[in-house]
Order: structure tokens, then C-alpha cells, then sequence
């Protein structure tokens, strides 16, 4: 392979740059926001990394070197802006491979569609982790956009290096080798392979992710993952006993609720590319139709494939996580969703070949994306105000309380969740993934909750929430109250009773 290769000149290097320009618009709201997202809450406070444990070791080693070392450093904005450089040079390479004769415009808007991935704008909040995050997806976007005249040992190997280098870096990934494996099927076909080629090829993805996946185990989660949170939410369920199938139809059901917050945020931008889809799919197989001089009953499952892709698509990208006996549910993991909406720009540039009044909906849907960040942003702004606000009252009663029981208090248990802002209240009841994405750290026995408030003591905070808790606070009187929560000491900690 031409090093070549890897250069992006002329049109490519101009759909780069504008796909660049356009994700920093896109990040700028979180960067203003200044919000420490979950796990940074911790990074912030005490330097460490913590990645070795979960299994993604390649991510330690990025940031001790970003960081010259330990303590970690918070270099954010600028890491989260190398994250979407990263991000936007492997898309514009993976679709250089499939639309050749796109303009350099044409390129840029197929690409903005990743961006179309509400979930992102989770991986791209985290001021630590966000580069691994996007790192992992860019290197399988990259494996499957290097040449079909590439050496299939070759081809073989890098698939084997990918996978392993990618779970490195963040596991939840996966699915995107999934997605662009059954994109590559159909773009073959689309293309005009051989279906001994496309066997092939087929072969080859499974046999890269299999090897990868062994590997990866057999070394990285043997030496890394032993025990707790990792450990907890590595373990695969038994699919062929009862209580394994219980689990996987529950592990359905939530992430089913994830795309029903997406879809009913999305709105009726959404409703107009599903339509746009399914004309789209209709075009693709009737090209694919046409094309192919095989016999009949196989173009007949060609173009039965391509209409069913849409839904393999949004199960490949949580398939890997489907058989997890505790999988993470949040927006973060949902990267590989990322492969379904940059398909929803690849369709509509095949239809823009033929109608050119398509090009009005790519720019519909640029303009909403950016809307849809700028909305994240101004959220987290006013929500981490009221988090301020609340966290701030409360050390102070804090404070008076130690001086009244002559004693400090590092402990805390909260009851309920602290209030939502009313621009995040107001959100919810029509845009439903803003609550995914916007976190309540102080929230019951939440372990950030005590991180957040430790950025507002001179000593750590500790979580300790008893079974009896709620029992004891009915029992006596508080010991302060406000609008927000009532307040009460029991022994050596402070119980923080949140109103509804």
C-alpha cells in the first residue's frame, strides 16, 4: 500500500477542512459549558487515570503522554478538539473509497451525518476520555477504507491490530466493525463485486473480529480487568439458560428506550430522513437490480438485503452490548450508532445524483445538528449553575452545622435528586434524550455526587447511605431546610433530603 494512501488532497483535503470547521461550531458549546463531565469530576480532583482497570490501557498511555505524566492534566478544550480532527480526517478517507466523484461539498455533507448522532455529544462533554472514545471509532473507520486491492493477509492483519487497538482505547465501539462490515457488503453489491468477492471479504471481517476479540481478551482484560465496576460490566450473559434470555430481552428493552429518546428528540427532522431512507433504499436496490446479471433468486436476496440494512445497522451498534450481563446504559456507549446516520448521507448523495433539490435536506439537517449542540450546551451552562447554587448552600449549612456539633463531617448521603434547572425541566418534556445526556451528580447514592461536592470542600466527601436513612429523617426534625432540601445530622455524617 502507497503511503500515499493516508494524504487527503485537493477535494478531500477541502471537505476536511470545512467538516473540521463545522465540528468545531459543533464542540464550542461544550467547551463554553466548562462542564465537568462524570468521571472527569474525579480526574479533575485527583490526577489519576483509571482506564488500566477498565480494560482500555492504550487510553492510560494517551493521556500520561498528552499530560507529561502524572497527575493528569485537564488540557481540554484543545483534546477535544484533536478528538473531531481525528474523527473527521477517518470519515473523509472512508468516503473517499465509496463516492469518488463526489465534490469536495458532497463528501463534506455525507460526512456531517455522523454528526447526526445525538449520542456523541456525551463522548465529546468528557474532558479526559473523549479522544480514546473517538480515536477507537476513527481506526475502524480507516480499516475499512483501506483499498480492495490491498493484500487480503494484510487486509486480515490490520483487521486483527484494529480491533484490539480499538477495545484499547474503548470497547464500546465494537459495533461500528460490525456496521461497516454490512456497509461494505452493500456497497459491493451496490458496485458490482463478484459474490465470490464478497464472500471473501465477508470471511475475512468475521475471522478479524474473532481474533481480535480472542486476543484482546486472552491479553489485555486477563493482565487489566479483575474485579468490581470492569469486572461487573465485562461478564457476558448466558443466552441458552432462562434467566440469560430474561436478561437480554431487558438489555433490548433499554436500549430501546435509548432510540426512542433520539427519535422523539430528533422529531420531525427524523420522520423526514426515515422517509428520504426509505426512497433512497428503493433507489439503491433498483440500481443494484439492474445491475447484477446473476441468477434471479440472488438478486432477490441482494435486494432484500439492502432494505433490511437500516435495521441491522441500529442492531449491530448495540449488539456487543446486548450480551452483556450489566451493560453501561447511556448515550456514550452509542457510538457506533454513528455508522446508521453518516448511511442516511450516503443515500441521500445517491439521490442528489439524480435530483439535486436532495442537497436542501443535507442542509436542513447541518443546520439542526449544529442547533441540537448549541441546545446541549446552553443546557449544561444552566444546569451546572443550579448545581452551584445548591452544592454551594449546602456546604454552608454544612459549615454551620460543624460548628454547632463542634465535629466536621465528611460524610454525606443524599435522598432524592437535586433540582433540575427549569431550562433542562422544559427540554425534557419534548426532547426526552437531554435527560440521558444532562447529569444530576448529586442524585441518591450516585458515587459522583460526593465528587462533585468535594470540588466545593477542603476535605474529601464520602458517600454512606443507609437502608434506614429515610426512616431516621422521618422520625426528627431538620436541622436546616430551604427551598432545595431539608438537612440532618445523624452521627458522623449529614443526611441531604432532597425536595421533590
Amino acid at each position: 500500500m502507497n503511503i500515499r494512501f493516508f494524504y487527503l488532497e485537493g477535494k478531500y483535503f477541502k471537505a476536511f477542512v470545512g467538516l473540521t470547521i463545522f465540528s468545531v461550531l459543533y464542540i464550542l458549546p461544550i467547551i463554553l459549558a466548562n462542564f465537568y463531565y462524570i468521571d472527569d469530576l474525579g480526574r479533575s480532583l485527583r490526577g489519576y487515570t483509571g482506564w488500566n482497570s477498565n480494560g482500555r490501557p492504550l487510553l492510560s498511555l494517551l493521556a500520561i503522554v498528552f499530560s507529561d505524566g502524572k497527575p493528569l492534566m485537564d488540557i481540554s478544550p484543545w483534546i477535544q478538539v484533536v478528538a473531531g480532527s481525528i474523527f473527521n480526517y477517518s470519515l473523509v478517507v472512508y468516503i473517499r473509497k465509496y463516492v469518488d466523484r463526489a465534490s469536495a461539498f458532497c463528501i463534506f455533507y455525507i460526512a456531517v451525518f455522523a454528526y447526526l448522532n445525538l449520542f456523541l455529544l456525551e463522548n465529546f462533554s468528557y474532558k479526559y476520555d473523549s479522544l480514546g472514545m473517538f480515536l477507537s471509532i476513527s481506526l475502524y473507520f480507516i480499516l475499512f477504507a483501506l483499498p480492495h486491492s490491498m493484500n487480503k493477509k494484510i487486509v486480515l492483519i490490520a483487521s486483527v491490530f484494529a480491533v484490539i487497538l480499538s477495545s484499547s482505547l474503548y470497547q464500546a465501539a465494537i459495533g461500528t466493525y460490525i456496521s461497516l462490515a454490512l456497509l461494505e457488503v452493500l456497497w459491493n453489491l451496490y458496485e458490482q463485486k463478484d459474490g465470490n468477492i464478497i464472500s471473501k471479504e465477508i470471511l475475512i471481517r468475521v475471522a478479524g473480529l474473532l481474533g481480535g476479540s480472542l486476543i484482546y481478551k486472552l491479553t489485555v482484560v486477563k493482565i487489566y480487568v479483575k474485579d468490581g465496576y470492569s469486572l461487573e460490566h465485562a461478564g457476558m450473559i448466558n443466552i441458552f439458560s432462562n434467566e440469560g434470555i430474561e436478561k437480554f430481552v431487558h438489555n433490548i428493552h433499554e436500549f430501546a428506550f435509548m432510540f426512542q429518546s433520539y427519535g422523539m428528540t430528533i422529531g420531525v427532522l427524523g420522520i423526514l430522513l426515515l422517509l428520504i431512507l426509505c426512497v433512497g433504499l428503493a433507489y439503491i436496490a433498483y440500481v443494484i437490480w439492474n445491475r447484477r446479471d446473476e441468477r434471479k433468486l440472488l438478486r432477490i436476496v441482494s435486494v432484500g438485503f439492502v432494505f433490511v440494512v437500516p435495521i441491522l445497522l441500529v442492531i449491530a451498534s448495540v449488539i456487543a452490548l446486548l450480551l452483556l450481563e450489566s451493560p453501561v446504559i447511556a448515550p456514550r456507549v452509542m457510538l457506533s450508532f454513528t455508522v446508521f446516520t453518516l448511511f442516511i448521507g450516503f443515500v441521500l448523495y445517491r439521490l442528489s445524483e439524480i435530483k439535486k433539490g436532495f442537497l436542501a435536506i443535507a442542509i436542513l439537517s447541518m443546520i439542526c445538528i449544529l442547533s441540537f449542540s448549541s441546545y446541549y450546551g446552553n443546557l449544561l451552562t444552566s444546569q451546572e449553575k443550579t448545581n452551584h447554587l445548591v452544592a454551594s448552600y449546602i456546604v454552608h449549612d454544612m459549615n454551620e452545622l460543624e460548628g454547632k456539633y463542634g465535629r466536621d463531617f465528611d460524610k454525606v448521603a443524599f435522598i432524592g435528586s437535586s433540582p433540575h434547572s427549569h431550562e433542562l425541566s422544559l427540554a425534557i418534556k419534548k426532547r426526552p434524550l437531554f435527560s440521558r445526556l444532562i447529569p444530576i451528580y448529586m442524585n441518591n447514592d450516585w458515587y459522583w455526587g460526593g465528587q462533585y461536592l468535594s470540588h466545593y470542600r477542603r476535605k474529601s466527601v464520602d458517600l454512606k447511605k443507609d437502608n434506614d436513612d429515610i426512616q431516621y429523617i422521618n422520625s426528627i426534625a431538620p436541622d436546616q431546610k430551604n427551598e432545595f432540601y431539608q438537612i440532618y445530622v445523624r452521627d458522623d455524617k449529614v443526611i441531604i433530603a432532597f425536595r421533590p
